[in-house]
């Protein structure tokens, strides 16, 4: 009697935990059907009336979630959380973006935990289920994102219900598409961000697609993103009650055109079977490392940016700001100088480089900046060993030392075609801001100064590359710099410098990367040969390489240190480089 005592009870219990999920997932269908409509919400209807959203909010805030249902659940509760916090906020913002911390605060609460919006996405759903369809079901607040679906998830039919939303998503014509006539694929930036979840490759990713297509796209066309449009996803219409009830739920995937119309009387049955995974039943019971191993990237920061992938060529939404700092020493005790080596001395230049840039469009395609160059410079002409780098700290002004700051310039950075993200413009000019940078030799020989920078105009014209292949990153960059004269006994000259980065992320916060770069220097001289005559600068090339390291210690702030050779060149130093930088983005 004793066990059959006891299995009633349990089965009671069970029962009744059962019904009180039902009944979570019975009121947001309810709150899904009533406050959502063609992929948008009614935002400024919840702000007037938000009972159901609280209780909704409230729930995910105390219940513990059961295994068999948490993946519906956690769905659901990611998409509650976005419009509670749209809703929350002092008042509606047209873009999630505009809200301080959107993604990073631990601004929502699920099983009594304080949690973010990128922990639950990116530790309690993408590395626990490993189901690229998560993408299209959760959605962000902005108009780049799926639309969000009219009902709530549920656990008896969710793979049917995942499967509708990805292939809504990929036929609408606007979340993927492309341009036969250009043979190109246009893809949201999400396939970008998260490209290790659907494939190790661009062609990986539209096969992908392609399962869910109603017209495949070709795959051997050129994939590219458009921006993402964080426009917040709101819209006006009637709100009007719903009965809750047991929601029809379709057991077959409708067939949609490319415009994103359902084929009448057309269904199918699912592209693929998706394999079962093992649910975990809370974020900690991820083995260590595991969630190394699935999310190879970090998370974006509130702005869409992903800070381990931002390089010199990434741009800034509007309203945001890129604060670098980035320290130079460059050292040297020998040169090759019109095909003689020249050595027994040592020569330092140091350079603190403070950068500001700011976003002034929403689009991410113009960004303006301000550069500052302080720098300090030695020589030594009787130690030639690193103890000779001392002199470029005497912080002084003379014929061995200099310091101050030499240069401000003011910088604009662009991209030109709006379907190709990865490229950018960025064109700088500089003007020097104290007196003989060049150095100046007294006739008299007693106010002799050292060299400290350019006494030239500094026009700095930069053109950035990237490419991002799942843990790996290749950034190339050339480079027009030209610098003009401002005196007649002097000259201009173009330096051409030539880069390529190749990073690797073995972890969301460490970044390892190699370089190398070669400049080439091209001079108007009248005789090249002879600067006596003209000035000194002569026509030269150099080649360097170094191995840098990154660490990421917020999503929005990282360090940066950097060792380079300059490894050959003509009529140049052959020294090295210790770099230290810091990068910070405002949220």
């Amino acid at each position: 009697m004793r066990q059959i005592s006891l299995f009633i009870t349990l089965l009671f219990v069970t029962s009744a935990f059962g019904q009180v999920h039902s009944e979570f997932f019975n009121r947001a269908d309810v709150f899904f059907k009533m406050y959502t409509k063609d992929g948008r919400v009614n935002y400024n209807a919840l702000r007037t009336n938000s009972e159901q959203l609280d209780w909704l909010v409230d729930y995910l805030a105390t219940e513990t979630i059961e295994k068999t249902t948490r993946k519906a659940y956690l769905i659901n509760a990611y998409n509650i959380l976005v419009i509670d916090q749209l809703v929350d906020h002092s008042k509606l913002v047209d873009s999630p973006m505009k809200i301080s911390g959107f993604f990073d605060n631990k601004s929502g609460m699920i099983e009594g935990k304080k949690i973010s919006l990128n922990e639950l996405e990116n530790q309690m759903i993408r590395p626990v289920y490993n189901d690229p369809r998560v993408h299209f079901v959760l959605v962000c607040g902005g108009l780049g994102c799926p639309p969000i679906a009219s009902y709530a998830y549920r656990p008896e039919n969710l793979d049917a219900q995942m499967d509708h939303q990805t292939k809504l998503a990929f036929n609408s014509g606007d979340f993927v598409y492309a341009d036969v006539s250009k043979k190109s694929i246009y893809l949201s930036q999400i396939f970008d961000w998260y490209q290790s979840d659907f494939g190790a490759n661009t062609k990986a990713v539209v096969t992908y697609i392609n399962k869910y297509k109603a017209e495949p796209f070709n795959i051997d066309h050129k994939v590219k993103y458009y921006d993402y449009d964080w426009t917040t996803n709101n819209a006006e219409f009637e709100i009007i009650p719903v009965v809750i009830e047991e929601p029809e739920l379709p057991h077959k995937d409708l067939v949609y055109s490319s415009n994103g119309e359902n084929k009448d009387n057309e269904t199918i049955e699912p592209d693929d079977k998706h394999e079962t995974v093992e649910v975990i039943d809370t974020a900690e019971e991820i083995e260590v490392g595991q969630e190394e191993e699935l999310r190879e990237i970090p998370l974006p920061t509130d702005d869409g940016i992903n800070l381990q992938t931002f390089t010199a060529g990434s741009l800034l939404g509007k309203g945001k700001f890129d604060f670098t700092l980035f320290n130079t020493l460059y050292t040297e005790n020998h040169q090759v100088w019109q095909g003689q080596e020249l050595s027994g001395y040592r020569s330092t230049f140091v350079t603190h480089l403070a950068q500001v840039t700011y976003g002034i469009t929403e689009s991410k395609r113009i960004n303006v900046g301000l550069d500052i160059n302080f720098k300090n410079s030695g020589r030594s002409s009787v130690d030639s060993t690193y103890g000779g780098i001392s002199n470029a700290f005497a912080y002084a002004n003379n014929d061995s030392a200099r310091v101050g700051i030499t240069s401000i310039g003011a910088r604009i950075k662009v991209q030109p075609f709006k379907a190709v993200s990865n490229f950018s413009i960025q064109s700088t000019l500089f003007l020097p801001t104290i007196k003989h940078p060049e150095g100046f030799n007294d006739p008299e020989g007693l106010n002799n100064l050292y060299w400290a920078d350019w006494d030239r105009i500094t026009w700095w014209n930069q053109l950035f590359m990237d490419k991002t292949f799942g843990n790996f990153q290749v950034f190339a960059e050339l480079d027009f710099l030209f610098r003009f004269k401002r005196y007649d006994s002097q000259i201009g000259m173009l330096d051409m410098p030539a880069s390529v980065f190749v990073s690797y992320f073995p972890t969301k916060k460490i970044t390892l990367y190699a370089m190398t770069q070669h400049v080439a220097r091209f001079t108007n001289n009248i005789n090249g040969h002879d600067p006596i005559v003209t000035d000194w600068v002569i026509p030269m090339n150099y080649t360097a390489s170094g191995i840098g390291f990154k660490y990421q210690i917020l999503s929005n702030f990282n360090i940066e240190a950097l060792y380079t050779n300059f490894w050959r060149g003509s009529n140049s130093g052959l020294g090295e480089t210790f770099n230290i930088g810091v990068k910070f983005l405002t949220r």
